[in-house]
């Protein structure tokens, strides 16, 4: 009988550093079956594991692998003596270094069990500033979604504690490589996005995140810690771990079972997080030094807001195939946002209009979803116009419409504005492919509706200088801008 699937199973949460779950499945089996050699080659397993693990298991742990042997009087007779509490309050170590925080994740595999593992992040200042570099992102592609959306909610929550426009500029050239580890080939899922932030934030602030507090939760792009599944296994998997604060999101309260409810604190905010994990003199001065630093660029943000009219603002844009969040230029691995959400930051307009073909019509919802999280007010309009082309390389499709989309919208939106108030439009002229571009050129010359438009250009991250904000207005005659 080839009992290696088997024994594979039993050592599944083992590697992942779950003990308790392991030795649960390989008793669970010693209890169904009659076969007195694999009953025997099942005990022989279990001692192994907790030889293995002799000396490193915490209290909980012990006390609830006992538990799991009081009703197995012959396995109880041979592994007790294993069961000798390292006499650390944590199981994973309580060393505390700056950019290390505990996440909380669960596998779904045969029968679901939860983990914790330590992310690691490093704050580095670069010339490019490419944000979250994930070393080892594992084959989920909402991973490094998630831990990109934490560092723009990171981003938000700085401002919102007095990052000026320049220190922003100086916070942007920084690069956050963060190691993921063991977890990567079979974690699924975006909850890993708050101790992500958690980590990125102790990296830049060089303070360290208690080693007893550990994290889960989605971390939504304007900082709203959304719920995440598998609650139960991950609050348990901390407790035998030794943790003594678990932050879920506030939603994910009620399915925390009572007997772990005095660890766990639930959060709606990441703001609510980071002020109870690190003090606001530390938020403070590491604001203060990022703000000393600004470097003035040529077309800084404070520029750029100088030169805004205080009209109604429009932005108009084609969807790309990095919009929202894409890799970035020339095969590099890591996720950064794409030029429409880059440059909705920098204008924060009343309206958008995006254009997208057929092919690129999921990655316009994807984009619309996340402006309209963004919107600055509740009254912001965010339509994706959708290109009726079968090759967006024809010219000519592409100019009737291109053309006739923009002036729908532009009449559609100056009809709802109360008053007189003017237009103020914006173009990206960076998103969309080569051919779109030069039907945006030919329409800024030739329709009356794109008058006084200005054309923004956004920059790949790696060509940006030190300090300079990726957003740039491009000046140029070709482009006859108000």
């Amino acid at each position: 009988m080839d009992i290696a699937p088997l024994l594979a199973w039993i050592r599944e949460p083992v590697a992942l550093e779950n003990v308790v779950k392991g030795l649960e499945r390989c008793l669970e089996q010693l209890q169904h079956t009659q076969v007195e050699p694999l009953k025997a080659r099942l005990l022989r397993e279990a001692r192994e594991i907790l030889a293995q693990y002799q000396g490193r298991l915490t209290a909980n742990e012990c006390a609830r692998i006992a538990q799991l042997l009081a009703g197995h009087a012959e396995a109880y007779a041979a592994l007790a003596t294993y069961l000798v509490p390292s006499g650390a309050t944590l199981a994973l170590g309580s060393d505390e270094v700056p950019g290390k925080a505990n996440a909380l994740f669960v596998v779904n595999s045969a029968e679901s069990f939860g983990g914790l593992h330590a992310l690691k992040a490093t704050a580095l200042r670069g010339q490019h500033g490419q944000g979250v570099l994930l070393v080892n992102p594992g084959s989920d592609p909402l991973l490094p979604q998630a831990c990109s959306l934490a560092s723009l909610a990171l981003q938000h929550f700085l401002v919102a504690e007095g990052l000026t426009p320049g220190g922003r500029g100086v916070y942007l050239t920084y690069d956050f490589p963060v190691e993921i580890g063991l977890i990567t080939n079979t974690y699924e899922g975006c909850s890993i996005g708050l101790a992500c932030a958690v980590a990125i934030l102790s990296a830049l602030l060089n303070q360290a995140v208690p080693a007893s507090c550990a994290f889960t939760g989605y971390v939504s792009i304007n900082g709203e810690i959304q719920a995440v599944g598998g609650i139960q296994e991950k609050v348990e998997a901390a407790v035998y771990k030794g943790i003594r604060k678990v932050f879920v999101p506030r939603s994910n309260i009620p399915e925390v079972p009572p007997a772990y409810r005095e660890v766990v604190t639930g959060v709606g905010t990441l703001q609510q997080v980071l002020m109870q994990v690190f003090t606001a003199e530390q938020v403070h001065a590491c604001v203060r030094e990022l703000n000393s630093l600004r470097i003035h660029a040529a077309l800084s943000a404070e520029a750029f807001a100088r030169k805004v009219r205080g009209g109604a603002k429009v932005l108009l844009s084609c969807v790309g195939g990095r919009d929202p969040y894409g890799t970035s230029y020339r095969g590099a691995t890591q996720v950064a946002e794409g030029a429409v959400l880059t440059a909705f930051r920098q204008v924060m307009p009343d309206a958008v209009c995006l254009m997208a073909t057929p092919d690129l019509t999921t990655r316009g919802r994807s984009t619309k979803d996340v402006l309209e999280a963004l919107a600055p007010s509740p009254q912001g309009k965010v339509a994706l116009e959708s290109l009726a082309v079968n090759d967006p390389t024809v010219y000519d499709d592409l100019l009737y419409e291109m053309g006739r989309k923009t002036r729908r919208f532009l009449q559609e939106i100056q009809h709802t504005l109360s008053g007189a108030q003017a237009l103020e439009p914006y173009l990206v002229i960076s998103s969309g492919t080569p051919q779109m571009q030069a039907v945006w050129i030919y329409l800024l010359n030739s329709e009356p509706t794109l008058q006084g438009t200005r054309v923004l250009q956004v920059r790949e991250p790696q060509f940006v200088p030190l300090g300079e904000a990726r957003v740039r207005e491009v000046v140029s005659q070709l482009f006859p801008s108000g």
